[in-house]
């Protein structure tokens, strides 16, 4: 989790295999980038232990899914074209929504910096709210590059609760929460292509932490 990793396929056909660890409790987020403008046109499918298909995602150059694992085991990752005609290089990225690895603590009133470097990486935050709280969220590119801000916020459990996309520098939102506890926040280029450098701020406006 938290990790791009690259690989090639060489020629029609072919798929590439991974194995991940998942938890009954866990939702995956996966996200498979074409970096380079070919005919490929990637394709993933995640299988359960049991060699069932969990699910998919296709989409060119950025393929995404959310995953909800229904069992504790070794889940199998299969990276193709959709096609099954073009070979082509690929990016592939994983995160836990719920408990995400590497995640920033980000309190109410904090604006923080963040960099998303090697595409389609995300970058995720944690933060305590309760049912009822109203989050304000702003995400501006400071870097002045192409970077598209997306901003998804996941509740205790991992399954997403807001999505807000923005403009080419800027994006915000607000997003009412229905439960108590650790709450996820992620930031990434909607198109998973572009790098950037970005501030972020976060806030209550409901009981606003620093008023």
């Amino acid at each position: 989790f938290d990790q791009v990793g690259t690989g090639t396929l060489t020629q029609a056909a072919e798929g590439k295999t991974y194995t991940l660890t998942g938890a009954v409790s866990d939702q995956l987020l996966v996200r498979l980038l074409e970096p380079v403008d070919t005919a490929y046109y990637p394709q993933f499918q995640v299988y359960r232990p049991d060699g069932t298909l969990l699910c998919s995602g296709a989409n060119n150059p950025l393929a995404e899914a959310l995953c909800a694992p229904n069992a504790d085991g070794t889940y199998t990752l299969i990276v193709q074209d959709y096609y099954g005609a073009s070979g082509g290089t690929y990016r592939l990225y994983t995160q836990r929504t719920n408990n995400p690895v590497n995640a920033t603590p980000i309190n109410f009133g904090d604006t923080l910096s963040g960099t998303i470097g090697v595409n389609p990486q995300v970058r995720a935050y944690t933060f305590s709210a309760a049912a009822g709280d109203r989050v304000l969220i702003d995400v501006y590119d400071t870097s002045g590059t192409a970077f598209y801000p997306e901003v998804t916020v996941y509740g205790p459990t991992g399954a997403q609760v807001c999505n807000f996309i923005g403009s080419t520098t800027v994006v915000e939102g607000l997003c009412l929460l229905a439960a108590n506890g650790t709450h996820t926040l992620v930031v990434g280029d909607y198109y998973g292509i572009t790098s950037g450098v970005y501030s972020l701020f976060l806030q209550r406006t409901n009981n606003p932490s620093g008023a």
